[in-house]
């Protein structure tokens, strides 16, 4: 599959091509496109609505402001406001708060939020939407003791402090590495982004510990520990939530919907045959009304909503 800035690429090219006239052949073609993957249509969609955005704001200009010349300090300004929005931006992580810990602390975050965690030897975690963590630093050991939620761990190697996260049965410790665990009850997911990783199992004799290494995706169920080998591009998707984003290769509907439910209260619902439908694009993690909206118009979807429930259906 061509990667999500391939088909926006195409997407932009068939917009503009949508804005100068289609004859019926080049119609043709836009609907086959569309209909090849359902990231097509998604981008397709998400673009086309952002086009017409501009659109209006331009209709709503007055054509004084359009012909009136600017000084070079009125020009200046924009430039200068946006650049003072990005630094904040950047300073805040986007909206995460930042945090720095030299004992033992708990750190929590809320449904949607992202939280930043500086440790004092200078290790960060991130925090992903309802996660909840104990980290705990001593002459001996670091140690991080999630308790639920999902984190991203970039690790200040020491050979003679090792740097264990602790994630229901299974034991996740640090060999010089960037890396994520996700804790679902008994189940344990660990994506490695770079270096290498071991997981153990608690209290089990029977379960063999694991490496993971750069780009293996590590899924711990009770009874052992799969790893499976995947491309850069592969995790930077599992990842993609550390930028407020769900990625999805043509996952179900009803897959899609079960992460979009773990960033927002307002939960969606597919019932019925709507749950096969394969879904591809990237999208941000907060915004449901949107994606719910997407998906009602490029699927020819129906929605109802009850109190903070979207129902989807066909």
């Amino acid at each position: 599959m061509n990667s999500f800035k391939d088909i926006e690429k195409q997407a932009a090219q068939w917009l503009a091509r949508e804005d100068r006239g289609l004859d019926p052949e080049g119609g043709a073609a836009l609907e086959t496109w569309l209909n090849g993957n359902s990231a097509h249509r998604v981008a397709y969609l998400q673009l086309k609505a952002v086009w017409q955005r501009a659109d209006r704001l331009a209709a709503l200009r007055s054509p004084e402001t359009r012909i009136r010349p600017r000084t070079s300090w009125q020009m200046a300004k924009p430039a200068w406001r946006i650049a003072a929005a990005f630094t904040l931006f950047i300073a805040f992580g986007g909206g995460a708060l930042y945090f720095y810990t030299t004992s033992a602390d708990s750190y929590a975050t809320e449904v949607g939020q992202i939280q930043t965690v500086r440790l004092s030897d200078g290790s960060r975690i991130e925090m992903n939407t309802d996660t909840h963590l104990t980290t705990k630093l001593t002459n001996a050991v670091r140690t991080v003791k999630l308790d639920r939620g999902e984190a991203f761990f970039d690790v200040v190697h020491d050979a003679h402090r090792p740097f264990v996260v602790l994630a229901g049965n299974r034991r996740i410790t640090d060999i010089g590495t960037k890396f994520t665990v996700r804790r679902e009850g008994d189940n344990v997911d660990v994506t490695v982004m770079e270096g290498r990783v071991r997981v153990e199992a608690l209290g089990s004799s029977n379960v063999v510990a694991v490496i993971g290494n750069a780009n293996d995706m590590l899924v711990s169920k009770r009874d052992g520990t799969l790893v499976a080998k995947t491309r850069a591009e592969e995790v930077q998707n599992a990842t993609s939530w550390r930028r407020g984003l769900l990625v999805f290769n043509q996952a179900t509907l009803a897959d899609a919907a079960q992460e979009f439910n773990r960033y927002n209260h307002k939960k969606l619902v597919v019932v019925g045959m709507a749950r096969n439908i394969p879904i591809g694009g990237a999208f941000r993690a907060n915004n449901l009304d949107a994606f719910a909206a997407l998906i009602k118009t490029g699927f020819r979807l129906k929605l109802e909503e009850k109190d903070e429930t979207i129902i989807v259906s066909k």
